[in-house]
């Protein structure tokens, strides 16, 4: 069967997840939906024709046997006025899977086959109800966990025509014309094509917006996937304590005995709809004691190892120290182990056991930023105590705003955030439009430039699915789940 056959088939899929649940919900799209509709569900009430997006209750039936499978409620949206812009039928039963299973194989005997993962989905692409883009949100959505996931996932998925992307678009079509009718008639006594202003609109119209775009896709990956925060510090200044203080619950064993952590312990957390993961490390100790006959043996030097590795992958670093107690070698070693410009976040732990906390904390502060230039570049230094709760509800406030930054989130300048695709193919558009604008620069053939602002406008399309290949569409859409 040809890919163009398939896609006219009525396709039918169970759309609920699989367990049990109020309700369960078998999903017909195609064609034959409405005539397989009529054949399986009896309505309550003699109609001569249903009516689209409305609801009925009655029985699925099977058509031959008569028996009575369940009671129902179905609905009918006849297309265009669907999510696949095809005639699509929703059959909403009880939620069990021998229920759903039966249902199923009724339309597949009716004459639909079982849909592909995401398959309803892609057939919204295909007829142009969606993006490729919006597409991919819709896969977000379905697996958002936190607010900021949801949000992120809801604004690419509601943007579409005054969306950031359909803008770039337009500006390289109109760019594009101006240079076509320049090339198809050059002979023209009037001037038709200011190069000086169409590179100055490739600038500001293309290649800004766009070097915009790619420089949110690391705060969308935050968003999406979730922040890495490591905690860092000596032995016993108490990070186990903040670690298990954040999440609200004892998950990791706490002494007054150093070393006692010495794997590394990660839990994920929803901070004011962010989604960060947590990850408490063994306690960083003077390089010259690691391995040496002074209490810290191989597993512990094991543990000092990974916490090491994982400060170089954090988007954050909580470098935490012990308020009462003077600094020792141990507290500044973590300073020595930060990757360059690496963002981290001060917590002065233990305020409960210090008579002047505020004071102590101002001390520390300066000798900290005596010491260490670096130590300017905090994103912020919080006055905590684990034991009593003092600064966690500031330590939260603080974690969300060194991750997503002063501004908050990007969400509130763009309505689009690439993905790691689409950041490929903007980035290879802005490349494309780069060679563009430096051959309007250094005054090459109008044939030239036109042949680049066609690559920016072929790569820059690929964003929301125009012209792709059909192999990379259906690689996406199989992530996609079953019934959707």
């Amino acid at each position: 069967m040809s890919l163009l056959e398939r896609e006219k088939d009525t396709i039918c899929a169970i759309a609920t997840p699989v367990g049990p649940g109020g309700i369960g919900i078998v999903r017909i799209s195609g064609a034959d939906a409405s005539k397989i509709l009529k054949n399986v569900f009896k309505p309550k009430r003699n109609i001569t024709d249903f009516e689209s997006h409305r609801l009925y209750y009655g029985h699925v039936q099977d058509p031959h046997s008569h028996e009575i499978i369940d009671e129902c409620m179905a609905v009918l949206m006849r297309a265009p006025h669907s999510y696949t812009r095809e005639d699509v039928v929703e059959l909403q039963s009880h939620s069990g899977h021998a229920v759903l299973k039966r249902i199923l194989d009724l339309a597949i005997a009716q004459g639909a086959r079982l849909a592909e993962p995401g398959e309803f989905t892609k057939r919204a692409f295909i007829n142009g109800r969606i993006d490729l883009a919006q597409a991919e949100a819709l896969m977000d959505l379905i697996n958002a966990q936190t607010e900021e996931e949801r949000r992120l996932a809801v604004s690419t998925l509601m943007g579409k025509e005054d969306s950031e992307t359909e803008r770039i678009r337009n500006v390289l079509l109109e760019l594009l014309a101006h240079l076509e009718v320049a090339i198809d008639f050059p002979d023209e006594d009037v001037e038709i094509l200011d190069e000086g202003h169409l590179a100055s609109r490739l600038e500001n119209d293309v290649l800004t917006p766009i070097r915009q775009l790619i420089q949110s896709y690391e705060q969308g990956r935050i968003l999406r996937e979730g922040a890495l925060v490591v905690f860092g510090g000596r032995p016993n200044v108490g990070k186990s304590s903040i670690f298990n203080a954040i999440l609200g619950m004892g998950r990791v064993i706490v002494s007054p005995i150093p070393g006692t952590t010495r794997d590394i312990i990660e839990e994920a957390v929803d901070i004011e709809g962010l989604r960060i993961v947590l990850v408490d490390t063994a306690g960083i100790r003077a390089k010259e004691k690691v391995g040496e006959d002074t209490g810290v043996d191989i597993v512990e030097a094991q543990g000092i190892e990974l916490s090491l590795s994982r400060l170089k992958d954090a988007n954050l670093v909580l470098v935490v120290f012990d308020l009462s107690e003077d600094l020792k070698d141990e507290d500044f070693e973590v300073f020595s182990y930060l990757p360059e410009d690496a963002p981290f976040l001060v917590v002065f732990n233990k305020a409960d056991l210090v008579d002047d906390p505020e004071g102590r904390f101002k001390k520390m502060e300066e000798v900290l930023a005596s010491m260490f230039p670096s130590y300017a570049n905090k994103r912020g230094s919080i006055l905590v105590s684990a034991q009593t709760g003092l600064g966690l509800k500031e330590l939260k406030k603080a974690l969300f705003k060194a991750i997503i930054g002063e501004e908050g989130s990007t969400l509130k300048r763009h309505g689009f955030i690439p993905n790691l695709r689409q950041k490929e193919c903007l980035e290879r558009a802005f490349a494309f439009a780069e060679r563009a604008k430096e051959g309007l620069d250094k005054g090459r053939p109008l044939e030239v430039v036109a042949m680049d602002v066609r690559d920016v406008l072929r790569a820059f399309e690929e964003v929301t699915g125009r012209g792709i290949e059909g192999d990379l569409l259906d690689k996406i859409f199989s992530n996609f789940c079953l019934g959707k």
